[in-house]
């Protein structure tokens, strides 16, 4: 959600692992050579926050720590990030994000290559978090059991959007993809399988 009366619109843009931009600062990362998973992680957390000034609040390693440990990344927080796997990576730009506590994280493909642990850890994370959130997921149920809303495109045109249980049925789904599926309902979202 968004409110007019906000002064400023706090943004993360993630694109799997290799980018990050914070409309915070206007700061864009691209490499980070040299640098530890825990110092990635730990840049631009907090509202306050600013890359060029590096003012670090008790606060703000408190937040940067509590997402390390939410995405496992607690005992390679001193690995330097190069040496990291692409799982990791995935993970470290991702507690990055939510360190930042933005009004709105755009992420692309937020649980691609992670484990099925860490794909329901951030999904739960995601779907807790006070942040509006925009992303891309070909998991169709993840976005079933995570996701209020879903646009499910076809040949890049929007084929179908509304809630899960609106958007995920079998005609759509067999249209898009070209593949039966089973659709069954299960409380107020859907479960698929093939």
């Amino acid at each position: 959600h968004y409110s007019s009366s906000a002064s400023r619109l706090y943004c993360c843009i993630y694109l799997w692992h290799r980018f990050l931009f914070c409309s915070l600062c206007g700061f864009s990362f691209f490499f980070f050579k040299q640098k530890t998973a825990y110092e990635i992680s730990a840049c631009l957390v907090g509202s306050e926050m600013c890359i060029r000034d590096r003012d670090y609040s008790d606060r703000d390693f408190v937040i940067a720590d509590n997402y390390m440990a939410l995405f496992g990344l607690q005992k390679m927080k001193n690995k330097e990030y190069h040496a990291l796997s692409g799982g990791e990576k995935q993970r470290v730009m991702l507690a990055k994000c939510f360190s930042q506590e933005t009004d709105i994280m755009i992420l692309d493909e937020p649980t691609n290559h992670l484990d099925i642990r860490y794909k329901v850890e951030v999904m739960k994370a995601l779907a807790a978090s006070e942040s509006t959130v925009i992303m891309t997921i070909h998991d169709i149920n993840l976005s079933a059991k995570y996701c209020q809303h879903l646009i499910l495109m076809n040949d890049g045109q929007i084929y179908a959007q509304g809630t899960p249980a609106e958007v995920l049925t079998r005609e759509c789904l067999f249209d898009v993809f070209g593949v039966e599926f089973t659709v069954l309902p299960v409380e107020d979202r859907v479960a698929i399988f093939l």
